[in-house]
């Protein structure tokens, strides 16, 4: 199928359930495409739309058989649902004009197994990336200021993440179900982070923390984290995972919560790079498992020795 040079938009639902239309040749002058334009069109394999400044909610949903999909350098955002349930896509680069990912945008695109996420984006709405299970690997950049609630949920087979600078917040369940989660590089920054709970309890004595799915071994921390100390969100984001072996505390970070590392029992080296000690807080409970005194090694700056050893 061919769109007619000149043709500036493609209007909402305009292709909705049309069976048998695998390939589109787009003119440069499409600037515009509405809600639903390619709603199920199941056939569809390719997409390619290099002049793009809009394209609405659900534009692409379900298209089962789409596998690439290229959005030019002049698109602002990634509407809700657009890509959501392409079972068959593979990849995607979001382009550098991008601002937010919609909520839902790619969610259930199970054979996704990379994300390049582009430098300008701020918002990575709810529920994003839900049911990709086929991501491996994600890399948050520096300018998002918020990752929503579910983003990540349900990425079984997301094994590393590395969170930028920039992030204020992390909402509720963001990595819920992320099973295969070992590795996470929370970058610096003098900013505090704050991070929501994985789930609360319906009738059971106690929720969980951010990462409580994971099953992390290898974990930097590179700001001060905030977050609610109480058994009804899991004590700690970290709280019990217990395969944990590696933990970096960068040099940014000034004060270690309560129970933050609690249950952590598997720590065997701990890094502080901060020349002065951090602040421990000890208003509940100590941020580590007492294990961590006996079994792990302590690695800080060597022109800071004697300070922690009198901290």
């Amino acid at each position: 199928l061919t769109v007619k040079d000149g043709v500036t938009a493609i209007a909402a639902d305009a292709f909705y359930g049309c069976k048998g239309v695998k390939n589109i040749a787009f003119p440069s002058t499409v600037e515009w495409v509405g809600p639903y334009a390619f709603h199920e069109c199941s056939d569809l394999t390719d997409v390619k739309l290099q002049s793009v400044r809009y394209v609405g909610n659900n534009a692409f949903f379900r298209c089962i058989g789409l596998r690439t999909a290229v959005f030019g350098e002049r698109l602002d955002s990634l509407s809700p649902s657009v890509f959501a349930g392409c079972t068959s896509l593979k990849s995607f680069t979001v382009p550098s004009t991008v601002l937010k990912i919609g909520d839902s945008a790619f969610r259930e695109c199970s054979s996704l197994t990379k994300v390049n996420i582009g430098s300008n984006v701020d918002i990575i709405a709810d529920a994003a990336f839900t049911g990709c299970s086929s991501l491996r690997k994600i890399i948050v950049p520096d300018n998002v200021v918020a990752i929503g609630k579910s983003v990540f949920s349900g990425c079984t087979n997301l094994s590393s993440i590395s969170l930028g600078s920039g992030l204020k917040e992390i909402g509720y369940g963001a990595f819920y179900g992320c099973s295969s989660l070992t590795d996470v590089h929370i970058a610096d920054s003098t900013e505090p982070l704050f991070l929501s709970y994985n789930t609360k309890p319906y009738g059971k004595p106690m929720g969980s923390g951010l990462f409580a799915d994971a099953a992390l071994i290898d974990l930097y921390v590179g700001r001060v984290l905030t977050y609610d100390i109480s058994e009804e969100c899991g004590i700690s984001p970290f709280y019990s995972q217990g395969m944990m072996e590696n933990l970096t505390i960068g040099k940014d970070v000034n004060e270690i919560n309560a129970s933050m590392f609690g249950g952590c029992g598997a720590l065997r080296t701990i890094k502080v790079e901060a020349e002065c000690p951090p602040a421990i807080s000890l208003s509940s409970a100590a941020p580590f498992d007492v294990n961590v005194f006996t079994k792990a090694t302590l690695m800080v700056p060597a022109t800071s020795i004697e300070l922690y050893s009198s901290a």
